[in-house]
């Protein structure tokens, strides 16, 4: 009987994530001038909250080769988001930065990720999105303790 109610809780919970990020990626994409990726808005937020990120930094984190992270900070330094500086201790790093033009990028975007989000949850009750409330804290909670538990493993 537990199982049961685990194995319908894990396909709910995999059976919705992919609507919800394909909402998230229409919210995402809604203003062609700002109009992110997924993995550029990852790459922004990762840069914007890790001061001093240098493209191997970035490469673990996104989990792609460094050529095309390379290709997608290129992109991303077109477009004004991001600048790139040498290091000051070495010459041969470059290190990232994001542009004040990348943070307008990053709230505009969440932004609109936020409205898309909330147009879904409108037609629901008070007490419906209190459970989505509960749901998503409680699922959070234990996403970063099995993250924290990967993390002492790897140690």
């Amino acid at each position: 009987m537990a199982n049961d109610n685990l194995n319908t809780c894990a396909s709910a919970v995999f059976d919705t994530f992919p609507m919800v990020m394909r909402a998230v990626k229409a919210g995402m994409r809604q203003d062609p001038d700002v109009a992110l990726s997924m993995q550029q808005f990852r790459t922004l937020t990762f840069i914007r909250d890790h001061e001093g990120t240098h493209l191997s930094m970035l490469t673990d984190h996104i989990g792609q080769t460094v050529s095309a992270v390379s290709k997608l900070v290129d992109g991303l330094v077109e477009r004004d988001f991001l600048e790139r500086k040498t290091a000051d201790d070495d010459r041969r790093k470059i290190m990232l930065r994001i542009t004040s033009k990348g943070e307008e990028a990053i709230e505009s975007v969440h932004q609109k990720a936020l409205n898309t989000i909330q147009n879904v949850l409108l037609p629901l009750t008070e007490t419906e999105r209190s459970m989505v409330v509960l749901a998503m804290n409680a699922l959070r909670e234990a996403l970063v303790a099995q993250h924290a538990m990967d993390i002492r493993k790897d140690v």
